[in-house]
């Protein structure tokens, strides 16, 4: 297995020595700028700090541009510029599970598909109840050593053991504001099946480390991309713009091949390079 793991970063460190005169690569002074600017308006110390309505006009609030929610997906300038830590744009804003509704205008809350009309206060309760698990996903990532797979395993186990958190941290707005605390454990990337297109498009053996039902898992994919940008020693967005400019994200064709009855399985990739 570190013999395909070493062929992949090899290859891309041919890339890298080719692109690197040519590609604008951003800078990590300007990146973690923006990651520290957020980071003192959102961290967990400041989330401790807030009441309900607080939650609801500082954190879920996405006309307030000042907000949690309009930072990750539309605040764009010298101070904080979100594409530089990956996308979380399209679909409605029913991803934040509960919104300020154009159609009402009125707070809604998100629900089978449908907007669900609530009073203020409901509001401000759901949105504390947001903040309280951003606040207990931060310590269960936190105290996640981070150094194997079977680490993020084991944190992966701890949030979905509970029933508030299980289906919630995987929103990718949720996945994209740890990112921005935790670099070094969340990737860029804030979609499983991105994580996965990606890593088969650089030919990555991910799928022989990994079951069937955690292909699409984000946080257990970050695991793979966090530790090639290490060992090409970029950053996650410079990585990004290197494997976006070798391959063509539309031409790729994944099978898995199940063959639990012999008590293995295994993973035949096809990939098509940029031309």
């Amino acid at each position: 297995m570190k013999n395909q793991a070493d062929s992949v970063i090899s290859f891309l460190l041919e890339k890298l020595k080719e692109a690197r005169e040519e590609m604008n690569f951003l800078d990590s002074y300007t990146v973690e700028k923006q990651r520290n600017y957020f980071i003192s308006k959102f961290s967990k110390e400041v989330l401790l700090s807030m009441n309900p309505k607080e939650c609801l006009t500082s954190l879920m609030y996405l006309g307030n541009p000042e907000s949690m929610v309009y930072h990750l997906e539309f605040k764009n300038d010298d101070d904080f510029t979100n594409s530089y830590f990956g996308s979380i744009s399209g679909g409605s804003s029913g991803k934040y599970t509960i919104f300020n509704s154009n159609k009402y205008n009125q707070w809604v809350k998100w629900e089978k598909g449908s907007q669900v009309p609530i009073s203020d206060e409901v509001a401000e309760n759901l949105a504390y109840e947001i903040c309280q698990k951003l606040i207990s996903i931060h310590e269960m990532i936190e105290n996640s050593p981070h150094k194997t797979l079977e680490d993020v395993r084991n944190m992966i186990n701890k949030l979905e053991a509970v029933d508030e958190i299980k289906d919630f941290y995987q929103y990718g707005w949720v996945h994209k504001y740890f990112h921005l605390h935790y670099p070094n454990k969340i990737s860029m990337y804030h979609s499983g099946q991105v994580l996965k297109s990606l890593l088969v498009k650089i030919k990555h053996h991910f799928g022989k480390m990994v079951q069937k039902n955690e292909e699409r898992n984000a946080y257990l994919l970050d695991h793979f991309f966090i530790d090639i940008a290490d060992s090409l020693g970029i950053s996650q967005v410079n990585l990004s713009l290197l494997i976006e400019d070798i391959t063509s994200l539309c031409s790729t064709t994944y099978f898995r091949v199940d063959l639990s009855q012999y008590n293995y399985g295994s993973s035949i990739v096809c990939w098509t390079p940029k031309s």
